[in-house]
């Protein structure tokens, strides 16, 4: 590989590293926000049990995971009226598995802040 196509490649990959904590840091932010202004706890009880399951295997579930299974595993009879909410205030970055990662953090985040006032 000659040194410019090194370089390139070397830019390229710190640009994808950028642009992937980006998507993971607005997911975050997302997830809290539908914690806050739209969730119900049913759903965020079933986030938390689902994510908890996965384990040892959850960097891969989620690697491949789009928002619509998450929204499936929140409420599956209403997890098309979850991902229209979402996308409606997300636009195509819920499509990227960093952005759903981060919705998920964020979103279980805020729930585990909240659960004391839940008692």
């Amino acid at each position: 590989m000659s040194e410019a196509v090194e370089r390139a490649a070397q830019r390229l990959k710190e640009s994808k590293t950028k642009a992937m904590e980006q998507l993971f840091q607005a997911g975050e932010v997302a997830g809290a926000k539908y914690v806050q202004h739209h969730a119900d706890w049913a759903e965020l009880d079933q986030l938390e049990r689902w994510n908890e399951s996965l384990g040892m295997n959850r960097d891969v579930v989620l690697d491949d995971l789009s928002f619509r299974q998450v929204a499936d595993e929140m409420d599956e009879n209403a997890a098309a009226d979850i991902e229209s909410f979402v996308r409606d205030a997300n636009g195509g970055d819920i499509d990227n598995p960093a952005w759903v990662k981060g919705f998920i953090s964020g979103a279980l985040t805020k729930f585990d802040e909240l659960k004391p006032a839940l008692e």
